[in-house]
């Protein structure tokens, strides 16, 4: 599943640059418009295997007795933090 995911990914990207470059090249509006389907391919791509495989790999390498520990840290700086800090980043 990871390597259809990485796979799905890089020819997702390689569409994305060939759209976008001819879109800047020719300034044609369909090239940029075709590169709006294909980020949304990438994204699915991406939940495909990626967001599994961050917490599995966190409770992966930890011994038994810090996995629950460590998972709980992950999630906190992960996700908590980081909402935190989007919203100083974010303008009004």
């Amino acid at each position: 599943m990871w390597i259809i995911s990485n796979a799905g990914m890089g020819f997702g990207f390689c569409f994305i640059m060939g759209f976008a470059a001819a879109f800047a090249n020719t300034g044609n509006t369909g090239f940029g418009l075709a590169v709006i389907p294909f980020i949304f391919i990438v994204y699915g791509f991406y939940d495909l295997a990626w967001i599994a495989l961050n917490y599995t790999y966190v409770a992966e390498f930890m011994p038994y007795n810090l996995r629950t520990k460590g998972l709980a840290l992950y999630i906190t700086f992960n996700s908590e933090l980081s909402h935190c800090l989007e919203l100083l980043d974010t303008d009004v």
